[in-house]
């Protein structure tokens, strides 16, 4: 329905998420076979969101022992598991990064002048700002300030043009539930600026536990 939409009112779809090569690189080598840099992955909050999104309940990154025999006590499998998991974090925060600079670079070059840009993602990129909605916000500030600096008005603006400022980023998370919500199971402000509920359809068979199928009958229409 979105791309409907956009089609429909002639809104530019852009797509912002690395190849699968780069990806691969990243999962079997590590941040230095890929050029981007600048890749943040020293955000504790993230990096233990993630861990628990991935079901592993570890002692944060920076407790952690370098000794692939101990790793605090718990075995060379544990060890293990954990360069796996620290590997796949790194996978996690490339395509965050990289998306954010897509976003940062186009928004710059469409709307120099400020305007807004909608970015669709994943839940786990955006559910309380440590994804992408932290990174497009600094690679954003970073294009524009080098943008700025290549210009030759940089230092004697345009008569009446005034400074850009940030509009900041406001997140909006989705959530299918069966009305009435609990406000104890509701998410807070810490989770996104706006919740967007939506009435869970009872005749899809919907599971929390797994990746449901999109449903089709919108676009059968």
């Amino acid at each position: 329905p979105l791309l409907l939409f956009a089609r429909k009112n002639q809104v530019r779809v852009l797509g912002l998420h690395p190849s699968d090569e780069e990806v691969e690189a990243v999962r079997q080598h590590g941040l230095g076979a890929v050029s981007l840099t600048g890749v943040s992955t020293t955000d504790p909050n993230h990096a233990e969101e993630f861990r628990r999104a991935v079901g592993r309940q570890l002692p944060p990154f920076s407790a952690r022992s370098d000794d692939s025999e101990s790793s605090n006590g718990r075995g060379p499998e544990a060890a293990e598991m954990d360069a796996c998991i620290a590997r796949q974090y790194e996978v996690q925060c490339f395509r965050e990064e990289y998306m954010a600079e897509a976003a940062a670079v186009h928004h710059a070059a469409s709307a120099p002048d400020g305007g807004w840009m909608a970015v669709l993602a994943g839940e786990r990129h955006v559910i309380r700002r440590h994804g992408l909605p932290f990174r497009v916000l600094r690679r954003s500030a970073n294009v524009r300030k080098s943008l700025s600096a290549m210009s030759p008005l940089s230092s004697s603006p345009r008569q009446g043009q005034q400074q850009q400022l940030s509009r900041g980023v406001f997140t909006i998370v989705p959530q299918t539930v069966s009305f009435p919500v609990a406000t104890k199971d509701a998410l807070g402000m810490e989770a996104a600026d706006y919740v967007w509920y939506v009435q869970r359809d009872p005749t899809d068979k919907f599971r929390e536990d797994a990746v449901n199928s999109a449903p089709l009958r919108s676009l059968a229409r």
